[in-house]
């Protein structure tokens, strides 16, 4: 049981190591633009991807985005920003019921696809 418990803690550092050298990585980085997206409702960003020249951010929202109307409680909002910051387009999309984009990613055709629920 000793021998369990070494492993347990010498994992533990393993994952702290990874940890403290993944958040350098992220101090380290450069600040580009920060904006704010969002409706006076309840918005919530899930996921990020990025290509060669854009950004791509997928949640949901409630009450609709950038003048787009909802369907329902919560829809599915997909928006694209250029690398500079500026935004290209928002897409609103959703069912009668509550939806939620949760994962977005560019594919090597460049299309973009998005997963989650309705």
């Amino acid at each position: 049981m000793h021998s369990g418990s070494r492993f347990v803690l010498r994992l533990g550092f393993l994952v702290l190591l990874v940890f403290i050298q993944h958040a350098v990585i992220i101090l380290s980085q450069t600040y580009t633009w920060g904006l704010l997206l969002g409706n006076a409702n309840t918005n919530i960003g899930n996921a990020v991807d990025t290509s060669s020249d854009s950004i791509y951010i997928v949640g949901q929202t409630t009450g609709g985005l950038d003048g787009q109307p909802g369907a329902a409680s919560t829809d599915i909002a997909l928006v694209k920003y250029f690398q500079n910051g500026t935004k290209q387009w928002t897409k609103v999309a959703g069912s009668s019921g509550a939806d939620a984009g949760l994962a977005v990613a560019v594919g090597p055709d460049s299309n973009v696809y998005t997963a989650g629920y309705a």
